[in-house]
């Protein structure tokens, strides 16, 4: 596929401008432009729907579930473009096109042999799978909106997948569950053999985005990769996370009799929190499920190193750091005229902690992940995402130091046991994974870089008891 054919792109409107026309229900969602380029209206319409909540492939629109979340939809939106985009220069009609011969046909086929791809390289699992999943969720929501006439359908195959663990009290069980044809399998785990780029390489990597971006964007991966908070989550910080008065920190310290490097404080995250949205009360006292564009997820509690959070609290007080941001966005808003009270009431009301040095608005997820990615990195693939799952290496990898430390020589078992216990009570609850499944993949990548080769040693000590058998050539 060659560059110049790449001309569907998501696109976001200015949500202030849309909620001031009557359009605030959908002025965060994003829209597609295809390739004249205009508004793609069905796309677009799908994209309202799925945002709304008002259309699930489960549900078919027979009731409304909770809207996905901004990023979620965001993905959705840019899955969807690319088969748009592929139907339009493969001449593809989406009112009769079919799921086999079209969907998980021409087009799957086309992304593994990498005639779909920007490098001309096969698409894995983890590309493929999402772009076909929005693909057969698009045409059936156009045959539900009565857009499409001819009937489609994605076919469907019963699989049974193993779920629990060995200690729950019925151990492992099997479940039968719907799974659609034509996905890309998805491989053995690849978490398990992730790259784990070491301090010093992380540390070198923090400073290169020091270099480009500026301070505030490196304390930002930094604050990722010390507390494995979500990119959602550490752009949605706000100033008081931590309490603003120091004195207070005291009680929130959960470890005060170690050494300083290793105390800890505790803090509750709540904005941009992954899982069921909440409810709050907004200003004006109205039920809101976003506050200051941060989605209200389930309130969970994590663990902060004390040196991070004293750089944290260093970055709100300094005045040539945060201070600065919000001088930046008084000037700004002094230029567009405001009136001195409408200066002061908007900067009060910037709650959160992590701010555009030049422009003094807050730092989304988008402008981070460009950072995040743009120097050097420190291991293939490194991304926010990969930064929670260094942390989690990081604690096994210092635990294991324990354990395999000279004179020792536990076994196997022990070792392992040990690992299941950092996973439960450390790692999952930092990493607040809601099935503890998700966080036992760790164990895998622990037992791996902690498994010893045997060597046939019977030979040579053989051998050594008997000089003249270790001498004898073969014939």
């Amino acid at each position: 596929m060659e560059n110049e054919r790449l001309q569907f792109s998501v696109c976001y409107g200015d949500p202030q401008l849309l909620a001031a026309r009557g359009y605030g229900l959908v002025a965060d969602l994003p829209f597609i432009l295809d390739a004249r380029p205009a508004y793609h209206r069905l796309g677009s319409r799908y994209l309202i729907d799925r945002g709304l909540g008002r259309w699930h492939p489960y549900t078919r629109g027979t009731r409304e579930l909770e809207p996905p979340a901004p990023q979620t939809i965001h993905n959705y939106a840019h899955w969807l473009a690319n088969f748009l985009e592929w139907a339009d220069v493969r001449g593809v009609d989406i009112y009769t096109c079919s799921y086999h011969e079209h969907v998980s046909g021409q087009y799957k086929t086309e992304m593994v042999a990498g005639l779909w791809s920007n490098d001309g390289r096969s698409l894995g699992a983890a590309t493929i799978n999402p772009r076909l999943l929005q693909a057969g969720d698009f045409l059936t929501w156009l045959c539900d909106k009565g857009y499409r006439e001819a009937f489609f359908e994605v076919p469907t195959e019963l699989k049974r997948i193993q779920i629990g663990k060995a200690t729950d009290s019925y151990g492992y069980r099997s479940k039968q569950i719907s799974a659609r044809e034509g996905m890309m399998p998805k491989g053995d785990g690849k978490k398990h053999r992730m790259q784990y780029p070491s301090h010093e390489a992380v540390g070198e990597w923090l400073e290169r985005v020091e270099a480009r971006f500026g301070y505030v964007y490196r304390l930002m991966c930094e604050t990722v990769c010390l507390t494995a908070v979500r990119r959602a989550e550490v752009v949605g910080w706000r100033a008081d996370t931590l309490p603003r008065d120091k004195s207070e920190w005291s009680s929130l310290i959960a470890n005060p009799d170690t050494a300083y490097e290793h105390q800890t404080i505790k803090a509750a995250i709540i904005y941009g929190a992954k899982g069921k949205s909440y409810e709050g009360k907004g200003r004006d006292g109205n039920i809101v499920k976003l506050d200051h564009g941060d989605k209200i997820g389930p309130r969970g509690t994590i663990h902060v190193p004390l040196p991070l959070a004293d750089n944290l609290y260093r970055y709100l007080t300094e005045p040539k750091l945060r201070p600065a941001a919000l001088e930046s966005l008084k000037q700004r808003l002094r230029e567009k005229g405001l009136s001195r009270k409408a200066v002061l009431d908007q900067v009060a009301d910037t709650l959160h902690l992590f701010l555009d040095p030049e422009t003094g608005e807050r730092i989304d997820d988008r402008q981070l992940y460009a950072a995040w990615t743009g120097v050097t990195l420190p291991a293939k693939g490194w991304s926010p995402h990969r930064g929670r799952d260094w942390w989690a290496c990081s604690v096994l990898m210092r635990e294991i130091s324990y354990l395999k430390e000279p004179g020792l020589h536990l076994p196997m078992n022990t070792v392992k046991t040990a690992v299941m216990d950092v996973i439960e009570l450390q790692i999952r609850p930092q990493l607040r994974h809601a099935n503890s499944q998700t966080s036992m993949i760790y164990l895998h990548w622990a037992v791996d870089r902690i498994t010893s080769g045997m060597a046939i040693q019977y030979e040579r000590a053989y051998d050594e008891r008997n000089p003249v058998a270790g001498n004898k050539s073969l014939e």
